[in-house]
């Protein structure tokens, strides 16, 4: 029952506009939505980013691919 109370549970620990969602194919199908959904009512910009399932994602390649799709949602300092 988190995933319908992820609005309240994390609104004091978000100041920015933004949110980002990062998960793995695995289980994307199971919380992306639902978490989506929970969150729509602190009328932010919400992504997702949906990495490869297993041990291959733990590598430095990966780790330079997730900060280039983080990058190019342009952040804020905040």
């Amino acid at each position: 029952g988190l995933l319908s109370q992820a609005a309240e549970l994390l609104a004091p620990h978000l100041p920015g506009k933004q949110l980002v969602i990062i998960t793995d194919k695995n289980v994307a199908p199971y919380v992306l939505q639902p978490l989506q959904h929970a969150l729509a009512p602190l009328g932010k910009t919400l992504h997702s980013l949906i990495l490869p399932a297993g041990e291959s994602t733990k590598s430095f390649a990966e780790l330079e691919k997730l900060l280039s799709s983080l990058l190019d949602l342009q952040p804020g300092r905040n």
